[in-house]
């Protein structure tokens, strides 16, 4: 089938390729550019991928196998059909409980996933089942603080818990033991700036916390890449990344040009509807006169038909007056015979 049967529509639940506006594509997309740091020849699950544009950017980065899982099935029916040259392995099943083996996987992305399900600590109960013991979990939620708190928006209906730093930070040190922070914010680009190391049971002192922290607070997003001991080595490679797509004058340029496209497409809703709404008025006007004419046909029909049951019914006494007129005749004509017999024989007898 083609493409364009799978189409997904923008609900707000999730990202789908040319149905948002640049920026918000080109912050989704920073991630997965961030995650690139470590997929090169890993086994690569993209946990919650919804519809598969970051399963497939990280399978182009050099991965050597992903599998990209969610719940929503016509989300991997959409990813299946589009993303075919970059062949991620698609699963359908929940974050929350799935059919991976434990220690499936060297890297986990999860971006944007955490702050939907019903049970964050369940979730990171099962990123740490199919984690290897030296894997990474790579994974992102919106700062509750400046995304919820002090945003002038309503809250997002498909989110059921967002989290402050503090608690963000502490939910994943009770499930790894090494816990690197990086924040994302939006300059020109999309930047991923350190916020330090933290190792479980060490690094207490509030002054240290508070140094490793600084600037994560005004964050648009955490990302968190977590390790136990045997994986450690591995957040040399998580580093400050600024990533410019979709940061250009041309992309202000197209955000410029979609914008005047909504508004001339607005009105041309506007337009068809009210065209619309003629053509129905006048639809209808055309269905009470067909419906009134076709009252008016069965009534005809009606008094045809009684008509016609009177015509059989007069009919039927004229072929009874007939069939007695001849029968009469006939008995005219045996009279008529017989007084013509005696007739003669009376003149006989003269």
């Amino acid at each position: 089938m083609s493409e364009a049967a799978y189409d997904l529509q923008f609900t707000g639940e999730r990202v789908v390729p040319g149905h948002v506006e640049p920026p918000l594509w080109a912050e989704h997309m920073a991630r997965y550019a961030f995650a690139a740091n470590f997929v090169a020849g890993r086994r690569v699950l993209d946990f919650a991928c919804g519809a598969g544009y970051g399963s497939a950017f990280l399978r182009s980065a050099g991965a050597r196998t992903v599998v990209g899982n969610d719940v929503a099935f016509e989300a991997l029916r959409y990813a299946q059909t589009r993303y075919r040259r970059e062949r991620p392995y698609l699963v359908v099943s929940d974050c929350l409980s799935s059919s991976f083996r434990s220690g499936s996987f060297d890297i986990i992305v999860s971006f944007e996933a955490i702050e939907h399900v019903s049970s964050y600590r369940k979730f990171l109960r099962e990123a740490r089942r199919i984690l290897a013991d030296d894997g990474l979990l790579v994974l992102s939620t919106p700062n509750k603080r400046t995304y919820t708190d002090e945003a002038d928006r309503a809250e997002n209906p498909f989110h059921t818990h967002e989290f402050y730093l503090d608690e963000f930070e502490s939910e994943l040190a009770e499930h790894f033991e090494c816990v690197e922070l990086f924040g994302q914010a939006t300059i020109e680009g999309q930047l991923f700036f350190a916020g330090g190391k933290r190792e479980a049971q060490t690094e207490s002192s509030a002054e240290l916390r508070g140094k490793r922290n600084e600037g994560l607070e005004s964050t648009d997003f955490f990302i968190a890449v977590c390790a136990n001991r045997a994986g450690a080595r591995q957040l040399a490679a998580a580093s400050e990344l600024l990533y410019l797509g979709g940061t250009t004058e041309l992309n202000r340029l197209r955000n410029d040009l979609a914008r005047l496209q909504k508004e001339f497409d607005d009105k041309g809703r506007v337009d068809l509807e009210d065209r619309l709404v003629r053509l129905q008025q006048e639809f209808d006007e055309r269905t009470r006169w067909a419906l009134q004419l076709n009252t008016e046909v069965v009534e005809k029909e009606a008094q045809l038909a009684e008509q016609q049951v009177r015509l059989d019914s007069s009919n039927r006494e004229v072929f009874r007056l007939q069939a007695l007129a001849h029968e009469l005749e006939d008995r005219v004509a045996r009279l008529e015979a017989q007084l013509a017999g005696q007739v003669s024989s009376a003149k006989q007898a003269i």
